[in-house]
């Protein structure tokens, strides 16, 4: 069991999903992203890849697949890395436990 949160602790700023590209991620392939709720589930970025030339407003979009905890459901995940700090991601299930945000 996790030990409890400081409730005085200044929350992690939120990572602006706008602005990020697949270089954003890539350098944190095999690194570890934990469950701003639940710090025992840890889904951790096994693929960070452009899935095609042009997206929404002329970006690349790409895709990141985790590995996370078995069959979890489809949703917006709150999750914190030690680098990239607090994000919130939509992840869909694409295996008993693999996970996919698509970036558009």
């Amino acid at each position: 069991m996790s030990a409890p949160s400081d409730p005085q602790a200044e929350p992690m700023p939120l990572l602006d999903l706008g602005a990020v590209s697949v270089d954003t991620f890539a350098p944190h392939v095999d690194t570890a992203f934990t469950h701003a709720v639940h710090p025992d589930w840890v889904f951790t970025l096994a693929q960070a890849e452009v899935t095609s030339a042009e997206g929404f407003g002329g970006r690349p979009t790409f895709s990141l697949v985790f590995t996370g905890p078995a069959n979890g459901p489809q949703g917006i995940w709150p999750l914190t890395h030690p680098v990239l700090g607090a994000l919130q991601l939509f992840l869909v299930p694409v295996g008993a436990t693999r996970y996919e945000a698509v970036f558009t």
